[in-house]
């Protein structure tokens, strides 16, 4: 839990803002409450702060006290996205440390917020629960595995996100190709040619899962919850920008996050190298510039002499 986090869920019923204790920060920021009981985390300053716009899911109000009392205030208007809102707090109140004078604070918000806004608009199309899953074992497999052999800047950055004409993860010549599947599922499909053709040796990764019911809760059942986890972890501001960015272009929107979509568990992370041997077909399989494009599926059984490893 962060510390933000811890913060908020400490709130009582009708508390009044409270103060944050930081260092370094030409602006006072408060947490607490809104009138409506929604959370709220607000910004004050001596001068009248720069226009912020709202989304359909973070209400920005913007007044003046009195002279040289001056409040930006970032309300949560869907309570299921509290994990996400937790993390943009945090996010927000860090873009002002260390800045010069509060002008320069409150520019820092501003541009912190505009990335972020993209997760609280309304979708113009929800995701399928297939493309969800999907996006929930690709991020399982970064915090389960990436995380812990890459650093964290090196591991989100190796991400490809939506680019369906890359490999999932690469760094160097290593890649992972990982497909999500379901625990008692005998085939696994592989949706192009290039996703398993390479020069160099790779690895298919099997994110085994279960669906489980709305109130199952183990910390990393979620896309919100994975998200949260691994937007925390990285240091570089660019790179948290461009990790928003991909979830967003994703089409992943927090509307409901936790509420639209299947919860799972993860019983096993495997390992298949994919070498020359490896069945595939891959373009030079398919010669003719007439076919566009080709899906197949593997039998998963068929595919355990590769099996290297599981976790």
């Amino acid at each position: 839990m962060s510390d933000i986090e811890r913060l908020f869920q400490q709130i009582s019923p009708g508390m009044a803002l409270a103060k944050m204790k930081l260092d370094n920060c030409p602006v006072g920021i408060y947490y607490g409450l809104s009138e409506e009981g929604n959370y709220r985390l607000a910004f004050l300053t001596e001068n009248p702060p720069i226009i912020i716009d709202p989304t359909a899911h973070l209400k920005v109000s913007q007044w003046a006290e009195c002279e040289n009392v001056y409040w930006t205030a970032f309300e949560l208007l869907t309570p299921s996205a509290k994990q996400v809102y937790f993390v943009l707090c945090d996010n927000l109140i860090k873009a002002t440390l260390g800045c010069q004078s509060e002008e320069i604070a409150m520019a820092s918000v501003k541009n912190r917020f505009t990335t972020w806004k993209k997760l609280f608009k309304n979708p113009s199309s929800d995701m399928s629960e297939e493309l969800y899953k999907g996006l929930f074992g690709e991020l399982y497999f970064l915090k389960k595995w990436m995380l812990e052999h890459y650093s964290s800047d090196v591991a989100v950055n190796a991400w490809s996100g939506p680019d369906r004409t890359a490999k999932d993860y690469s760094v160097g010549t290593d890649w992972y190709e990982v497909k999500t599947v379901s625990t008692n599922s005998e085939t696994v499909k592989i949706s192009s040619l290039t996703q398993l053709d390479s020069v160099c040796a790779g690895k298919l990764i099997l994110v085994k899962t279960e669906k489980m019911s709305k109130e199952y809760d183990n910390g990393e059942c979620s896309v919100a919850q994975l998200f949260s986890f691994i937007l925390d972890k990285v240091s570089d501001e660019a790179i948290k920008d461009s990790f928003v960015e991909k979830i967003s272009q994703y089409g992943y929107n927090v509307e409901n996050c936790d509420v639209n979509y299947s919860k799972y568990r993860v019983s096993s992370l495997n390992f298949y190298r994919v070498d020359e041997s490896f069945p595939k077909i891959t373009p030079k399989e398919v010669p003719r510039n007439e076919i566009v494009r080709v899906q197949y599926e593997l039998s998963i059984s068929a595919i355990e002499k590769y099996l290297e490893g599981e976790k």
